[in-house]
């Protein structure tokens, strides 16, 4: 052990849960002591306002070969506020105080005396608490009235109040005509900006991405900024009336665009009707509204400006006025139009006054907003001696981010490293409740502060400057470029970051400026700075369509001085706010400095597997190493945005059904790619299903087993449709065998007759010139057509021995004896290109027509290829066998829920290390070429690939085997360099280790899900349940083909396992014991409203069929594989009433 203590507010090693936490809930809170010797005590100190100081000792205390672990269990109050805490040690006789580091920013703790400088927050809010989301997913733009554009036929001269300047000149500067004397404005410059200008350029904002106006001030005022609110109740005429209000609001809401308007409460202007009339008389009902110092000339103004009498916002004719009347100020607003306010100076309105406000307002309109402009952390601002109570769920929606703003520019400008600066912005994250960390009003400019290309190009600082001097300053044109590329990249990260991005108007167009006025210059029409107003565009393009950009996690990462660099994630379908999303990652860097920089950064706890380059012109994959490990490097002044998601074939609610087509009816002896395939289309399309789940299309074994195949690529001869084959005229007939329509497929009958029917087919194909589809097929499929062809023509010849028990020279695959053998089989290796052509043309032919209806394939790919097949006979160096040619060891599981001996399947296991030199070519062609056929592909035994299980060559059963460690992540990133981003679905059933996981989870690939294995009973003896609660990103099934029906099991499970059925009724909702199909049928319900983004049907269990209609027993090689439907049974009442059933879960 080591020396010190350690506590960090902001991992869940330390603290559970993260950051700000609901009324009531209890946290966890951990304390490591790194000591040699056993602390003599350490206790907990909390305080809140609330509840008053607790001390508290340790619940547990453990010792680890590095440290005692101490756990503290604090609940906090039931009433919303702040929490601190402490520690407190006695350690060798010294008394340690462990607390926050002084800087009020959280985190890890720092050793004092006695007594802590600063301790940990923990922000406690109402649980109640929501912002609406049309603000949180929204992209907002500020405007100044006066100055974003006149209008497309503006008046002469717009009407202004008495006095007033006018620029005729849009490109002016503005300025300030004071008195020099005193120095207060004595006439207000205006522009003649109105709300029909914001009319005329609502599509310029729409391309933007704009859907939220923040407006300053509109209603009637002396100034040109209406700060001086003249009258609550009409639009200034400046800005074209009412009337102009009314023609934007209908303008706005056709495009998308919502309004908040600036509310200024704790002031009016002193020419206000309000003020007026109250200095006239102290009779007025405005007179109890001011606090006059000596009537009517002395009175209290904000900040000493005498244009800005202060109110009394507790009078309760004020309130009444603003809040609470029938038509108040703020309910008439929203009623003409206004989607919410921003409250001007909310730290100087009175608590009641603001929670008085938000209550009215959700009161009026619960989806309306209310914003608070507050400049430093809102979680904990404390104004006039009050802490303040913004963000626990009854006072505001969100505030402006200032902190963000700050801590942006001082990266961007070297006033601190990213380190420092992303450690601000976590301390928000963890201070701020989540709901209100995803709605910050986040900022780069406003109309209060210098404009931020200004202060990118290193301007000198305003104090420093007169007036004139900062009216006539302009950055110099290294200067300006400079800040043009610092400010790309302050956008990406406003874009990036959770809050609502705003955007101050002119600051996309390249507006520069000082401090007031000159950061509220006119729009600069006609000279926009169009690379800036590109980006942006850009940018909130990319926000749209990046959800996890809005609301997913956000994980700040550390990648040196230089590198701002930060995570996005939803993880297991679940976005920051735990609303259901799409599973995805995004990182995001940016690069400050002048020079190239290169950095490892370590990106594990955003993601593992490969990302693409998802904005700017690059599209490259990036491979973190398996420790998380990415190597980055970024040009001057450049960014990174890189992205790894679920294939978007997985991103909605679907349904589908598993059938495999050897099941389908017909007259000949198995289900094939005839009408009766082209009908099951038709009826899954009614049915509202969106995939059709199949077992491998490949050639099946004797038993019917199609996991056991002569070939990895090839097609299965008996799904060829004898009607196809008619129709083609390769058949002048085909009178159906006699005996084999049956409910059971026997494979060694109808094998025979149909490789008999085959035969008359090929005979009569070669009497024609053959087709260039036919020579196209054989060229793309060169590769394992003429192996497997080959392969199949020698084992007729070798009358149908193992290949191991050819002759030698083909055993071999001796040069001269496969010339030899392809001379003198060359009519048998033709028939077997000709098979496979047949195959091809009509799977393809069924498959567009699916395609055609709205439904996609889902595939089977078996991690292992049987021995006697063409591709272990072709290519034995990619297997491990002995010098015979025999495998030295076995593939199969160990003991499960199927056998208590395991299943020994008997496959050869890979010579990975041969794979892997030749970056798993083999592999990349037969998913190249499965993904021909299908739409997804379910990769049986996904775990064989990070952990296999070894079965010697002479073992009779599977449990004398061992786990060997598979190519993991290293094979996965081979598919993804060669084969793209690809479907595929994962199947994870069985015993499943931590490894496969974090492989499976590393490239979002879906998993599976059986309901009847997630039920059990639970173990702590309150006779309560297991039940299935499959996440998001899963395949959720009643069934596969290697259960038994769902009625089977039920009816299994009553009898022998109660326990069982009784989790079943349980599951189901069941109020009392039902029969097992009208059981069967709820649990089906059941699975299709769960959350998993797919939920897939046997067709078994929508028909209730029982056990005789199962498919597969594990670890039996007998009648399996058989089962097929009778005919008639798909009705169009059944597809209507599943139909209803998919529609009422949310799949179609």
């Amino acid at each position: 052990m080591g020396n010190g203590f350690c506590h960090d507010s902001r991992s869940i090693d330390y603290r559970r849960p993260y950051g700000a936490v609901p009324c009531g809930t209890t946290v966890n809170l951990y304390l490591e002591a790194n000591t040699l010797s056993l602390p003599e005590s350490v206790r907990l100190r909390a305080w809140s306002r609330a509840s008053g100081e607790a001390i508290m000792d340790p619940v547990t205390v453990d010792e680890t070969p590095c440290c005692f672990r101490y756990r503290f269990d604090l609940t906090v109050p039931d009433e919303p506020g702040l929490v601190w805490y402490r520690f407190l040690i006695r350690h060798e006789n010294r008394s340690i105080g462990y607390g926050a580091p002084g800087d009020g920013l959280g985190g890890e703790g720092v050793e004092y005396g006695a007594v802590p400088e600063d301790d940990w927050q923990i922000t406690v809010y109402d649980p109640a608490a929501t912002v609406p989301s049309w603000y949180t997913h929204g992209v907002m733009y500020q405007i100044f009235p006066d100055r974003f554009y006149r209008g497309d036929h503006p008046a002469a001269v717009p009407e202004l109040p008495p006095g007033s300047l006018y620029h005729p000149h849009w490109q002016d500067r503005p300025f300030y005509a004071q008195d020099l004397r005193t120095g207060d404005i004595a006439a207000y410059d205006f522009f003649g900006g109105t709300l029909d200008g914001i009319v005329d350029k609502l599509a310029y904002l729409k391309s933007l991405g704009i859907t939220i106006l923040y407006l300053n001030p509109i209603f009637t005022a002396v100034s040109n900024h209406k700060y001086d609110t003249g009258n609550y109740l009409t639009v200034d005429a400046q800005f074209g009336g009412d009337a102009a209000f009314e023609r934007l609001r209908r303008a706005a809401a056709a495009a998308g665009i919502r309004l908040i308007l600036d509310g200024v409460f704790s002031h009016t202007g002193s020419e206000s009707v309000y003020f007026q009339d109250a200095r006239r008389s102290q009779d007025s009902p405005y007179f109890p509204w001011y606090r006059f110092l000596e009537y009517p000339n002395r009175y209290d103004c904000w900040w000493g400006v005498t244009t800005l009498p202060n109110v009394n916002e507790l009078e309760p004719s004020y309130r009444e006025f603003i809040i609470n009347g029938p038509d108040s100020v703020v309910k008439h607003w929203l009623r003409k139009g206004a989607a919410g306010w921003r409250l001007d100076v909310v730290d100087e309105l009175p608590g009641q006054f603001v929670q008085e406000m938000f209550r009215e307002l959700k009161r009026e309109d619960p989806k309306a907003v209310l914003i608070g402009e507050v400049w430093e952390d809102a979680s904990r601002k404390e104004s006039y001696g009050v802490m303040r109570e913004y963000l626990l769920g009854r006072e505001l929606d969100s505030v402006i981010n200032y902190p963000f703003r700050s801590a942006v520019i001082d990266f961007l400008t070297g006033r601190c490293d990213a380190d420092q600066a992303l450690r601000r912005l976590a301390s928000l994250s963890e201070n701020y409740p989540a709901v209100y960390f995803y709605s910050t009003m986040n900022v780069l400019g406003t109309h209060d502060v210098p404009r931020i290309l200004t202060l990118l190009g290193d301007a000198p600082p305003a104090e420093t400057m007169t007036k004139l001097e900062q009216a006539r300053f302009q950055l110099a044109p290294a200067a300006r470029k400079t800040a043009v590329a610092r400010l790309k990249l302050a956008a990406l990260i406003q874009f990036a970051s959770p809050g609502v991005p705003c955007v101050y108007y002119g600051d996309e167009a390249g507006a520069e400026g000082h401090s007031d006025p000159q950061n509220r210059r006119p729009f600069p029409w006609g000279d926009e700075a169009r690379e800036l107003t590109e980006c942006y565009r850009a940018l909130a393009e990319l926000r749209q369509k990046e959800p996890v950009l809005r609301t997913g996690r956000w994980i700040p990462l550390s990648a040196g001085p230089d590198i701002f660099a930060f995570g996005r994630r939803t993880d297991v379908g679940r976005d920051g706010l735990d609303e259901i999303r799409t599973d995805t990652a995004v990182l995001v860097f940016v690069n400050r400095s002048a020079r190239t920089v290169e950095w490892l950064i370590d990106v594990s706890a955003v993601c593992a597997g490969p990302l693409r380059e998802t904005f700017g012109l690059g599209r490259e994959l990036h491979f973190p190493d398996e420790t998380g490990l990415l190597p980055v490097t970024l040009a001057p002044y450049s960014s990174q945005v890189l992205k790894a998601t679920v294939h978007p074939v997985f991103a909605d609610r679907r349904a589908g059904i598993l059938l495999h087509p050897t099941s389908l009816p017909g007259p000949y002896g198995v289900g094939d790619f005839g009408p009766a395939a082209y009908a099951f289309v038709d009826w899954l399309a009614a049915a509202g299903q969106s995939f059709w789940q199949i077992l491998p299309l490949t050639p099946v074994d004797a038993t019917g087993s199609p996991y056991q195949s002569s070939s990895a690529f090839a097609g299965n001869p008996l799904l060829i449709s004898p009607e196809a084959l008619l129709a083609e005229g390769l058949l002048s007939a085909c009178v159906p065998p006699a005996g084999l329509y049956a409910e059971k497929v026997e494979y060694g009958s109808i094998t025979a007759w149909k490789t008999d029917l085959l035969r008359v087919a090929y005979a009569n194909f070669q009497q024609r010139q053959r087709p260039v589809a036919y020579r196209d097929f054989c060229r793309e499929a060169a590769d394992w057509l003429e192996n497997y062809a080959l392969f199949m023509a020698l084992k007729e010849h070798h009358g149908g021995a193992v290949w191991t028990d050819w002759e030698e020279g083909a055993a071999r695959r001796d040069p001269a004896s496969l010339q030899r053998y392809r001379l003198e089989l060359a009519d048998e290796i033709d028939f077997h290109r000709f098979v496979q052509y047949l195959f091809s043309t009509q799977w393809t032919a069924l498959r567009r027509y699916a395609a055609a209806k709205g439904i996609r394939i889902v595939g089977d790919l078996p991690i292992f290829v049987a021995h006697d097949s063409a591709d272990v006979w072709a290519l034995p160096e990619l297997f491990a066998l002995d010098r015979h040619g025999r495998p030295k060891t076995r593939a199969g599981v160990p003991p499960d829920y199927f056998s208590r001996t395991g299943q020994l399947w008997g496959n050869p296991h890979y010579n990975w290390e041969r794979h892997r030199a030749d970056d798993y070519a083999w592999w990349v062609q037969r998913l190249r070429w499965l993904f021909r056929l299908v739409d997804v592909v379910r990769i049986d035994h996904f775990r064989g690939f990070e952990a296999f299980w070894e079965i010697p060559a002479r073992a009779k059963t599977a449990v004398g085997g061992r786990w060997v460690k598979g190519p993991d992540r290293h094979f996965f990133d081979a598919l993804v360099r060669q084969l793209g981003e690809t479907a595929i679905l994962a199947e994870d059933l069985g015993v499943i280790t931590a490894e496969v996981v974090k492989l499976k989870e590393a490239y979002f690939f879906p998993g599976m899900m059986i309901m009847p294995f997630e039920i059990w009973p639970e173990q702590n003896g309150n006779g309560g349940f297991h039940l299935p609660a499959p996440q998001p990103n899963t395949f959720f099934y009643t069934g596969t083909h290697d259960n038994d029906t769902l009625v089977g099991w039920l009816e299994q499970t009553r009898i022998e396992q109660p326990e069982l059925y009784a989790g079943a009724l349980a599951y189901a909702q069941a109020a009392a014991p039902v029969a097992a199909p009208e059981l069967a049928r709820m649990l089906v319900a059941r699975v299709l409203d769960s959350e998993a983004r797919t939920a897939v049907i046997p067709l078994q269990d929508w028909l209730g069929l029982g056990t005789e209609a199962r498919m597969n027993l594990p670890a039996t090689a007998e009648g399996n594989w058989a089962w097929r439907l009778a005919g008639g049974e798909l009705t169009a009442a059944l597809a209507a009433e599943i139909r209803r059933l998919v529609q009422s879960a949310r799949r179609l």
